[in-house]
């Protein structure tokens, strides 16, 4: 598994990051492809050690936004984040 050097804290705070984000993927694009790509971003965050669920859910939102040029489901993506 590649988020194995995580705690399970951890590695449970960038599932539900990846989840967050990936909330403002439209329909016909929250594949493998498309989730692996946030999940790549949000492990990234991880191993420079920012491992809040707001600097993860950050990260995969902000990817979402980049990889999407901007049109990703905004009321979706930037609800509150319950802590």
């Amino acid at each position: 598994m590649i988020s194995e050097g995580f705690d399970e804290a951890v590695r449970s705070r960038m599932e539900y990051a990846l989840e967050l984000a990936c909330r403002g993927l439209p329909a016909n694009q929250q594949g493998y492809e498309w989730r692996k790509l946030v999940a790549e971003d949000i492990l990234c965050c991880a191993r420079e050690g920012r491992t809040s669920l707001e600097q993860l859910t950050a990260t995969g939102r902000r990817c979402v936004v980049d990889k999407l040029g901007g049109r990703a489901i905004s009321e979706v993506l930037f609800e509150p984040v319950a802590v």
